[in-house]
């Protein structure tokens, strides 16, 4: 596909096909067809924006045939080709591809949950959610995990990974302090588990109280007063131990956000670095992004 006029040319011409079939009342495979195989063309020739409009004229199709998952399907593509557009623009502030793939993503979601599918609606707020946040919009996804959580209380699994990637985009937006109550209200409901000794609620719940520990320091100063189940918490972590009391984390982690805890404390730069790296390869990208923030605020307040 050489040049967009050539992409339009073949659009208006299936949509007119389309638009002959309808008023003599006949099926829209034929033409269904056809966009399927144009939207196949146009991805492998690098063109997403344009088979993203087939996809549309996909869904189209679809709902008028009465088939709602499959016309969900065709707009979870042609958001797909609209974001994989934004993603390959390279220019991340043109905000036309993205606006009309949380269109046709949202038009996804609504069907699904028309049709009773709450589970591939959660599924699908959620791979939403994660989209934006690798598209540098944590605002946005914050939006559909939130909503993506609400669907999936009744999948653990699913909730689970929504409420951890709801609170990466509160860290990334800079909302702490809501980031450090959804992180306790995400405790509670590991602790109202019946199975937490097993996994992966176990290893899970360890993350959760390391992260408070590092959101508490990053939101040290923005708090007056800690909340119990926090206060707690960091308590246990700055007395000293000599075995490890947290039984859901391994000793050298303890002891590592310990190390932390004492470098914020003395302002010692270097200890800091040396905690953090001796444990790289542990950190997630929440944990990274904590220890990111705590680390420029160290390096300020010791200069």
């Amino acid at each position: 596909m050489e040049t967009a006029d050539e992409f339009w040319r073949m659009y208006e011409q299936l949509s007119l096909r389309l638009k002959k079939k309808y008023l003599k009342k006949t099926h829209f495979s034929d033409s269904l067809d056809h966009f399927t195989k144009l939207a196949k063309h146009l991805d492998e020739e690098r063109c997403p924006q344009y088979a993203a409009f087939c996809s549309l004229a996909v869904a189209k199709c679809e709902q008028s045939m009465g088939n709602g998952l499959q016309e969900a399907k065709a707009y979870t593509d042609a958001a797909e080709y609209f974001m994989r557009a934004h993603l390959d623009s390279g220019e991340l502030n043109y905000e036309e591809h993205l606006s009309a793939a949380l269109q046709a993503y949202s038009a996804a979601v609504k069907i699904y949950i028309e049709q009773g599918q709450t589970s591939a609606a959660g599924v699908l707020l959620l791979k939403i959610g994660n989209k934006l946040t690798w598209a540098k919009k944590p605002d946005e996804a914050v939006i559909f995990f939130q909503r993506g959580n609400e669907i999936n209380q009744s999948f653990p699994s699913a909730f689970m990974t929504g409420m951890e990637g709801l609170i990466l985009c509160l860290v990334l937006s800079k909302d702490h302090l809501e980031a450090l109550n959804t992180l306790i209200a995400y405790m509670h409901y590991l602790h109202s588990r019946t199975d937490t000794t097993l996994e992966p609620y176990r290893s899970t719940l360890g993350r959760c109280k390391l992260q408070l520990v590092l959101l508490s320091i990053v939101t040290q100063d923005a708090l007056t007063k800690m909340y119990e189940p926090q206060q707690k918490l960091w308590d246990v972590f700055e007395a000293v131990h000599f075995t490890n009391p947290i039984a859901e984390l391994n000793a050298e982690i303890f002891f590592t956000i310990q190390s932390i805890m004492l470098a914020v404390k003395y302002r010692e730069v270097n200890s800091f670095q040396v905690a953090i790296n001796s444990c790289y390869a542990y950190w997630n990208s929440l944990e990274r992004t904590l220890l990111q923030e705590i680390s420029e605020s160290l390096y300020c307040k010791s200069n």
